[in-house]
């Protein structure tokens, strides 16, 4: 799924500088209340998992963002990379309820990469308000209450993709993360990797 190619681009950016974590939300200090958050690529397209402690009884939330046709339809074709790449077209957010995370944890590690993350309380909410504000309303435009596609003020091109937007969101909760680096995938996974092995620096 990586392109040495891009890998270098993306290499390249990130050796110009590297974001710090927001001061007071992130990382959690010892001893500090965590909530536990998951991030999903499969070297394409990125998912946010994020408990739901405002109801604690509907668990956790799968929320992504995506060109509205593309993402929805039951197969893709390269006709619908170019037109979602090469200039805005609609988007949408994704949001499903989901039980447990029993299903991400087990997914196939040569399909999928997962990243295993805290944030703190105070980043939660701030995370989870700013992937509400993301939707333009409450009101799904398809789906179900269990699966539904939202509408969305922003368009779907290619510096306006889901890994711009899962770096935005993690960045609201305080992450050491950019979205001017998640151009490509390794740009973003390079800045996962640095979160999950925080050490500081």
């Amino acid at each position: 799924m990586r392109r040495a190619p891009a890998a270098a681009a993306c290499l390249a950016l990130l050796a110009a500088g590297c974001a710090a974590p927001v001061d007071g939300l992130w990382p959690p200090a010892d001893g500090e209340p965590r909530v536990p958050i998951r991030v999903l690529s499969n070297g394409w397209h990125s998912l946010l998992f994020v408990p739901d402690l405002v109801d604690p009884e509907r668990g956790w939330r799968e929320w992504s963002f995506g060109e509205w046709e593309w993402y929805r339809a039951e197969e893709t074709t390269v006709g619908m990379v170019f037109p979602a790449m090469l200039w805005p077209t609609r988007a949408t957010v994704h949001v499903v309820e989901i039980e447990s995370l029993e299903f991400v944890e087990s997914a196939p590690p040569d399909v999928f990469t997962i990243w295993r993350f805290d944030v703190t309380r105070a980043g939660h909410e701030r995370l989870l308000a700013w992937l509400r504000a993301s939707r333009r309303g409450d009101t799904p435009s398809a789906g179900s209450e269990r699966s539904a596609w939202f509408d969305t003020d922003r368009s779907y091109h290619l510096f306006g993709h889901c890994n711009h937007w899962t770096a935005e969101a993690l960045r609201e909760a305080g992450l050491p993360i950019w979205s001017a680096y998640a151009l490509c995938h390794t740009g973003l996974a390079w800045q996962l990797d640095r979160v999950e092995n925080w050490d500081g620096g």
